[in-house]
């Protein structure tokens, strides 16, 4: 049995060890029958992303730092209002999907790949050079 739990492994938010043993010991204790002896064991498999991450400049990931609302309707389980913020050097995007936070990894100077969700935010800029009219897509 893989029991996999969820958790904002970045910020080690969201984490109740105590609320996480529980669920674990309900699963355990809910199962029927008795184990395979000698399962087959499946190998995890996992794909290299498409994308390739860009170098941006610190001023250059700054000019996204602030608040910013989608028009309705969002996609499901995407907010419609999300804050970027800088966070050692790097953005994080706060409020986008639940009460998650996430990592932005720039693919070029106006789009970003939302890491763990596979999601790609995008931009304009307006004539003053500020990011305007986010918009969120799956990433292929």
């Amino acid at each position: 049995m893989v029991i996999v739990v969820r958790s904002d492994s970045y910020f080690g938010d969201y984490l109740n060890d105590e609320s996480r043993e529980r669920l674990v010991n309900l699963i355990v204790a809910a199962k029927t029958g008795n184990a395979k002896p000698n399962p087959k064991l499946e190998p995890l498999s996992s794909e290299q992303p498409q994308w390739k991450q860009k170098t941006v400049s610190a001023e250059g990931l700054n000019l996204f730092v602030g608040s910013y609302a989608f028009p309705a309707p969002t996609p499901a389980n995407i907010n419609t209002n999300f804050t970027i913020k800088n966070l050692d050097g790097g953005l994080v995007i706060d409020g986008l999907h639940y009460a998650y936070r996430f990592r932005l990894l720039p693919l070029d100077d106006k789009i970003f790949f939302v890491e763990d969700i596979n999601l790609e935010l995008s931009f304009d800029f307006d004539k003053n050079g500020r990011p305007i009219n986010p918009r969120i897509r799956k990433s292929d």
